[in-house]
């Protein structure tokens, strides 16, 4: 069951599921203590701008350029499988 996120446009709240990518992601970079000039902090926070449909600017390309750099950027840091 889909769970509403505070702060996010009305589509995007509909299909939000917790916890979303940029959060898994600031929480394991707190958890080991990374710096706020970490790539994996950069991303989620890039990631992060754009799930909202309704920031300015936002375009399909802007979301899922920013969610496949998120996504390499977790993959990297953790050893998950990209695909």
């Amino acid at each position: 069951m889909p769970v509403l996120v505070e702060g996010r446009g009305e589509f995007a709240r509909q299909f939000a599921v917790a916890p979303s990518l940029p959060e898994r992601m600031v929480a394991r970079a707190d958890a080991d203590g990374l710096p706020a000039d970490h790539i994996l902090r950069i991303r989620a926070a890039q990631f992060d701008k754009w799930i909202d449909v309704e920031a300015p600017g936002w375009s399909a390309a802007n979301f899922v350029g920013a969610w496949a750099r998120a996504r390499r950027a977790w993959c990297d840091y953790t050893g998950d499988s990209l695909i």
